[in-house]
């Protein structure tokens, strides 16, 4: 047993408590029942809810109390909101929690499957039935994993970190930090260059960023981008084209053409009983201006962005769960006070695992945030520059034993 958990084992009740304030949520409950029976009953006609925000209404209406969420999966299409109307308090703090011995995915992405044959070992999927983001997406997980965007050079080319690179030729005078000349004439055969990103240490080797490219003009080898870096963008240095249909040439890349809305993807492995998942959720949980709140020992991915956002709250936990596959953090602590986050397994995040900000520097009022026994590795998959396991700012927030 790790030691921050001795002390997290005191600080929450872990076993069953089910009283008349205790609602149980199941992949197999209906919103119709009254969810305060953990199994549907043998008429039929009672069990758990089937949905996170009927036990929400639940909760408010009895004053709050403990959800059990019931093995299995739960799809969120937007993040699960928290705020001041479910706060607990400090005698009774307000709890959602995964039944014990049993294992609950919160995921903000959804299940692709029906694909069809492409071109050789390719398939591809018309999403147009899919509630995907209106910002479309940039991950996609098989079996738990992210596979990689069909990039040039190959991810598993080169010998510098990161796979392979190409190099930035020379600089646009006048336009040195959005556009920039590359070598070569690879992307003279791409057709369409309108959903290419790259990902490019413009400058210095401690920056780096993905960016959308606004334009690649062929004949005179010039990129310009979506946006301006804060770096200008000189010659010699690193970078990668990714989503390029014409570039997928490797088991575990994909391309999505987001006018025509479908996903080409090369599996890596067997597709049948396989789990392909997009993400649409920004954020899978949040807290917002809440207090006394625990959310404890689920397990949640695949996000756009950071998957759990605790703002303004305070006497709050988020604990003994597994946090992975995001594009930001896994954790975010904004604001408030004397928020903990113990006992998680964060990894595999695009960005850092714990930011923690939270006290007033010019009165030298303490937050009191805690990031206590955590697990935080394989982070910054996909931005590098400043990727922290935890980022902490602002007075008497702690961090320890992770």
């Amino acid at each position: 047993m790790r030691f921050g958990v001795i002390a997290f084992l005191c600080l929450v009740p872990l076993a069953p408590a089910f009283g008349q304030t205790t609602f149980f949520v199941a992949p197999s409950g209906n919103d119709a029942w009254s969810g305060r029976l953990a199994d549907p009953s043998e008429a039929g006609d009672d069990g758990p809810f089937a949905t996170l925000v009927r036990a929400q209404q639940a909760m408010r209406s009895a004053g709050g109390g403990t959800v059990y969420l019931r093995g299995g999966e739960y799809h969120l299409g937007e993040a699960f909101v928290l705020t001041a109307e479910d706060s607990g308090t400090a005698a009774q703090p307000n709890i959602w929690r995964s039944y014990p011995d049993e294992t609950v995915r919160i995921l903000g992405g959804v299940r692709v499957d029906g694909f069809v044959p492409h071109a050789d070992a390719i398939v591809k999927r018309n999403l147009s039935d899919v509630a995907l983001s209106p910002k479309g997406f940039r991950q996609l997980f098989f079996n738990g994993a992210r596979q990689p965007l069909a990039r040039w050079p190959n991810a598993g080319a080169g010998e510098l970190p990161g796979g392979g690179w190409t190099f930035v030729s020379g600089s646009v005078k006048g336009a040195e930090k959005q556009q920039f000349l590359y070598g070569g004439d690879r992307p003279a055969g791409w057709n369409d260059p309108r959903d290419l990103q790259v990902s490019i240490w413009p400058n210095y080797n401690w920056w780096q960023t993905l960016v959308d490219v606004a334009s690649v003009d062929a004949p005179t080898g010039m990129v310009a981008l979506k946006e301006a870096l804060p770096y200008t963008i000189e010659p010699g240095r690193r970078f990668f084209f990714q989503n390029v249909l014409e570039e997928l040439d490797a088991p575990g890349e994909w391309y999505y053409h987001a006018r025509e809305n479908t996903l080409y993807f090369w599996p890596p492995e067997e597709l049948e009983g396989a789990e392909v998942i997009v993400p649409v959720a920004d954020s899978i949980l949040r807290i917002e201006g809440a207090s006394h709140i625990n959310l404890l020992g689920f397990t949640i991915e695949a996000c756009r962005d950071t998957a759990v956002r605790i703002a303004d709250a305070s006497e709050c936990i988020i604990g003994k769960s597994i946090i992975r596959n995001t594009y930001g953090f896994g954790i975010s602590i904004n604001g408030g006070q004397n928020v903990r986050a113990i006992g998680n397994d964060i990894y595999h995040t695009g960005r850092g695992g714990i930011a923690m900000h939270g006290g007033d520097r010019a009165t030298l009022t303490p937050g009191g945030h805690q990031a206590l026994n955590n697990h935080i590795h394989h982070f910054g998959n996909l931005y590098q520059t400043y990727q922290t396991g935890i980022n902490v700012q602002g007075v008497a927030n702690r961090i320890a034993n992770n």
